[in-house]
């Protein structure tokens, strides 16, 4: 009988422990300030399907709105934890669209990230929920722009794309790195006050899983993850199903491989140490 893929040894747990460490880091900071924040795609999953983390799964991935953000972000600069640093990838005018928040002297390198002068720790992504309008031309709008900003960031990262996206890089390549960053963020950021009672989320989803009832992901709750209790989206059942389909259904070994991201990690070393052209990380600040 062939062994069950979440009975192997993925030689993760090193990881997974520094990970956790640092998610409890995050629900205390944000307890403590009123900040609500909820665990998001594999890391939901890994909550409702194996109550922790999923074997195989190398990252963490969380929630929060934009207000939610910017207050984190703001109460991080004055008192965070010394042992953590908030990462911002080419904010203009303190708009982004996604954030880590990395841990200082460990290593986690990408392919993604491999020429980058930027700090590569082990991180955990934070994933902005931003109010979406009500129209469904301006959520066009909302999608495409984020489009752009994705696969302009990954063309800046020379990223190995599929034969359908090698023309499109090819032509992103062509101007300039930050080109029309500021106009699409801009775009994101219109509907900040909407109520139209939904969110949109900026991960390079298909439109129908980008956008999200707010009842979908609040009031979050609590449930159990490893040893301990994190916030998960309030109707995980149809948050999950929405992103994955049949969410207990066990994947592949072929597409748990392509979901990975990590090269190389390390808990205790620090990222200079294995990425030789990284200095003072300036790429993220440009």
């Amino acid at each position: 009988m062939a062994q069950n893929k979440c009975d192997y040894d993925w030689g993760l747990k090193q990881l997974h422990a520094k990970l956790l460490e640092e998610l409890v880091y995050i629900d205390e900071f944000c307890s403590e300030n009123g900040i609500e924040y909820c665990l998001a795609y594999g890391s939901a999953l890994g909550a409702k399907r194996h109550k922790g983390f999923i074997p195989w799964d190398d990252d963490v991935d969380i929630y929060m709105t934009l207000d939610g953000y910017e207050k984190f972000r703001e109460l991080f600069k004055h008192k965070g934890n010394s042992d953590y640093y908030l990462q911002e990838i080419r904010p203009v005018n303190g708009m982004i669209s996604d954030a880590k928040l990395r841990i200082n002297n460990t290593t986690y390198l990408e392919q993604l990230y491999k020429n980058y002068d930027m700090h590569q720790g082990i991180y955990i992504d934070i994933f902005i929920l931003f109010p979406a309008p009500k129209q469904k031309l301006k959520k066009m709008i909302m999608n495409v722009a984020n489009q752009y900003l994705v696969l302009k960031e990954l063309s800046n990262r020379r990223y190995k794309a599929r034969k359908a996206y090698i023309p499109i890089f090819a032509l992103m390549r062509l101007f300039p790195k930050n080109c029309l960053r500021k106009t699409a963020l801009s775009i994101i950021y219109k509907y900040r006050n909407s109520n139209s009672g939904e969110f949109y989320d900026t991960d390079l989803r298909k439109y129908n899983r980008s956008f999200w009832k707010k009842e979908t992901i609040f009031p979050v709750r609590k449930t159990d993850f490893e040893n301990v209790q994190f916030y998960i989206p309030n109707d995980i059942e149809t948050y999950l199903t929405k992103q994955y389909g049949n969410y207990m259904e066990i994947p592949s070994i072929e597409s748990i491989k392509r979901a990975q991201h990590s090269s190389l990690w390390k808990t205790d070393e620090d990222f200079r140490k294995y990425a030789k052209n990284i200095k003072d990380y300036r790429d993220e600040r440009e």
